[in-house]
């Protein structure tokens, strides 16, 4: 097997935990099945499970530090519960491309999205400062235009209370947001409005 996909193979083990599960059972079956080599299986299965595990675990906890740059305040407004949501999340997502910190963290809002209505300790006020943080990120594309948000709490007004540490007390006002860039050396313009 040519090296790129012997690469690609070792980073999906890595990075997947399923897959690591049912290699660890039956890695003739799963290197077959991935294409690899008799020869590729043979050097894979050199290698002791606990270190694979152990560096896929480094992968998850990198991944992890870097959440904080993009997501402050949702991170912050986790506190303990961070990293174990974060931990199942990793077991469902995979960053590709160039961005993979910024992607991460947009995928990682979405995830905490999608999981709260199952979960009483995930407010919705939370959820939507957590968009307000991924959509910010989202704007930062070299290529963006333009983006409209509603949001159902005062987002803005919110985050600035807690970067300044006062108590933020969540009332529902939906609020309308609004991100263009009329030219990608040109600075972002937004504009809120209270949407009733």
């Amino acid at each position: 097997m040519p090296l790129k996909e012997q690469q690609d193979f070792l980073a999906r083990l890595y990075t997947n935990k399923l897959l690591r599960k049912r290699f660890f059972t039956d890695p003739q079956g799963v290197g077959v099945e991935a294409g690899l080599t008799t020869g590729d299986i043979k050097a894979l299965c050199t290698m002791e499970p606990s270190t694979i595990e152990d560096f896929a675990q480094s992968l998850v906890h990198k991944r992890m530090g870097q959440i904080p740059k993009y997501l402050p305040i949702t991170c912050k407004l986790l506190e303990k519960k961070f990293h174990p949501i974060f931990h199942s999340f990793t077991e469902q997502y995979t960053p590709h491309g160039s961005k993979k910190h910024r992607e991460d963290a947009i995928a990682f809002a979405t995830y905490l999205r999608e999981l709260q209505p199952s979960r009483e300790d995930l407010p919705l006020w939370l959820i939507e400062v957590a968009a307000y943080e991924a959509n910010r990120q989202e704007i930062q594309h070299p290529d963006f235009r333009w983006m409209i948000r509603r949001y159902r709490y005062p987002v803005h007004r919110m985050i600035r209370a807690i970067q300044e540490n006062k108590e933020v007390v969540p009332k529902p006002r939906a609020m309308l947001f609004l991100w263009i860039r009329y030219h990608r050396k040109k600075p972002i313009i937004q504009k809120r409005w209270k949407w009733c």
